[in-house]
């Protein structure tokens, strides 16, 4: 008999205490929601993608972030995971699938090269061709950069500026492993920034490093993040970050909804209430993480271990013996959204129920 998907429930700094302090998308499409300008994945077309989250510990403690103050994923629950994994890959014959390490900061767990190089192994045994896609803060030492380099088939980097400048050598680490991309010539498929309500006294010289990462010419894509929803701008600087986002961003994905077209930003600021929606949560792409736990989409799993509402995960790959089975019936069938705030999934397709 299956355990309880509730056992293995992960402690997380409670930042949401109720339904109704979290945010509701502003956002209701009624006929269309087309996804105009996807930016560029890097040459990699997998037919599956995981979002697998391995860790909810992080060293820094950015305001907007929940995912600072937990644990590690046990590392036989994650091989098991794994290892399930690739037999639902088997039974849909898919040829490539991508593992995108999220968090927390995946580097962070102990056994973080083991992993990667287990899914490489898998990939070998199975003759599925398996992508590790590294979202990282670039915090650590070096020396793990070189190990975690080649193992990685595309790399992300994220920019907490305030965190950096005021946590002990963050900033310094930072810059040392940036500078080491730099010299080897690594392309970052994703250089995510989150302009933030910086003090007065510093942001100038936040604008002055950002620039000088963006003049770095092998990043692929960065869509700045200038109207997150966690937390509220002073008036002046939102302004002064929108017109930073005017002359300095990267690449912009964009999106038609009832014929309004849209920014990620936009999405972030405003949400999206989908409710009733045929999602592609499910057929595209999965979030799974370490303790075994499947959920639809990242705003399913953030619900789950907040414990602001009433969720449960889809099932579970370590516990329940019927997993494998009813990712293979979600992989057929989709996700009506039940969610009236979309968590960033903003890449899948969705249309009217009726539509499906």
């Amino acid at each position: 008999m299956s355990a309880p998907l509730r056992q293995k429930k992960v402690t997380v700094k409670q930042t949401v205490k109720s339904k109704d302090d979290m945010m509701v998308g502003e956002i209701k499409p009624q006929k269309t929601y087309k996804i105009v300008k996807v930016n560029d994945h890097g040459g990699y077309d997998p037919e599956y993608s995981v979002t697998f989250r391995i860790t909810e510990a992080c060293d820094l403690q950015c305001n907007y972030c929940h995912w600072h103050a937990g644990r590690h994923y046990k590392y036989e629950d994650i091989i098991t995971s794994i290892d399930r994994l690739f037999e639902f890959f088997q039974k849909q014959k898919f040829r490539s699938v991508m593992f995108y390490y999220h968090g927390g900061e995946a580097t962070r767990h102990p056994k973080a090269l083991d992993i990667l190089r287990y899914v490489k192994q898998k990939s070998k045994d199975t003759g599925i061709i398996a992508y590790n896609e590294m979202q990282t803060n670039l915090t650590f030492k070096t020396e793990l950069l070189d190990e975690l380099l080649p193992l990685c088939d595309q790399f992300n980097v994220s920019l907490h500026y305030l965190e950096l400048r005021d946590r002990d050598n963050k900033l310094e680490a930072f810059t040392r492993n940036f500078d080491k991309l730099k010299e080897l010539g690594v392309p970052i498929h994703n250089f995510d920034v989150m302009l933030e309500n910086v003090p007065d006294e510093y942001l100038e010289d936040f604008y002055t490093y950002i620039k000088n990462c963006l003049s770095y010419d092998k990043i692929i894509n960065s869509e700045m993040i200038y109207g997150f929803c966690h937390y509220a701008y002073n008036e002046e600087t939102a302004a002064r970050h929108l017109e930073f986002y005017k002359n300095y961003n990267k690449t912009e994905q964009q999106y038609c909804i009832d014929g309004v077209m849209y920014n990620t930003n936009d999405l972030f600021k405003k949400g999206i209430d989908n409710r009733g929606w045929h999602c592609a949560a499910g057929t595209q792409s999965i979030t799974i993480n370490g303790d075994g736990n499947v959920y639809h989409c990242g705003i399913h799993m953030t619900n789950y271990l907040r414990e602001c509402i009433d969720e449960t995960p889809y099932t579970n790959l370590v516990t329940e013996a019927m997993a494998i089975t009813k990712m293979s019936v979600l992989y057929k069938s989709g996700t009506r959204c039940r969610w009236d705030y979309c968590g960033g999934d903003f890449y899948l397709s969705r249309k009217p129920f009726n539509q499906s």
